[in-house]
């Protein structure tokens, strides 16, 4: 078994129970053989590449990214904060691939629904060369707790079989007092195989969900 070094990581052949931690860093891993994640074996960054000549994640195994793209209130899709344009907004989704969602008003201010609409942000990337990671929703004031965008993660090999997760979603807004931060929008995911994708695993990329709005948009290409 071939082990493949990467600097400041012990990441070799992914072992039995091997998790890989590295939130604050970008984790690449380039092989001219086989990267195997195997028996719970995990892959948890905030952007991960995986390049070699095969790969396969099993059931039990993951690349995991979600929830760690921006933070709450920034990237380049980030939600709005709550009392930024009006203060009975909730905090705005996210936008990444498509538009978040805008804030619900409560009951007594549905008349200014058309205010809150106002509050969604740009979308941005580009769905043949996704690259970019999921923004944070909009911060409420009263709880600052907007979701983080999620991830990015870049596969390329000549075969690949995912039957584990690959994951790059974006995270719910939270609630508190009736005022709510914005979820984050999904991050990016490419795969590319030479050869053939084969496998039963999960793959996403979506935003997160909030109570009265929810991040939006992810860039996936297979």
């Amino acid at each position: 078994m071939q082990e493949i070094g990467v600097p400041g990581l012990n990441l070799a052949y992914a072992k039995e129970y091997a998790t890989i931690a590295s939130t604050m860093y970008t984790t690449f891993v380039f092989t001219g053989g086989k990267i195997l994640l195997s028996n719970s074996s995990n892959i948890t960054s905030a952007r991960v590449g995986l390049f070699g000549d095969a790969l396969e994640i099993d059931e039990t195994s993951a690349v995991l990214t979600s929830g760690l793209g921006c933070p709450a209130g920034q990237g380049m899709g980030m939600g709005f904060k709550d009392d930024e344009i009006a203060k009975f907004c909730p905090g705005s989704g996210a936008s990444h691939g498509g538009f978040g969602g805008p804030g619900v008003a409560k009951s007594i201010y549905s008349r200014y629904q058309f205010i809150c609409n106002s509050m969604v942000n740009i979308n941005y990337g580009d769905n043949k060369n996704p690259i970019f990671e999921g923004s944070g929703g909009g911060i409420s004031s009263y709880s600052l707790n907007g979701g983080s965008g999620g991830g990015v993660v870049i596969i390329a090999a000549r075969t690949v079989q995912i039957d584990g997760q690959v994951t790059a979603d974006g995270r719910p807004g939270g609630t508190e007092r009736t005022i709510n931060g914005g979820a984050g929008s999904g991050g990016s995911i490419q795969i590319h195989s030479v050869v053939k994708l084969t496998g039963s695993g999960a793959i996403s990329a979506k935003g997160g969900d909030s109570l009265n709005n929810n991040g939006f948009g992810k860039r996936e290409r297979f």
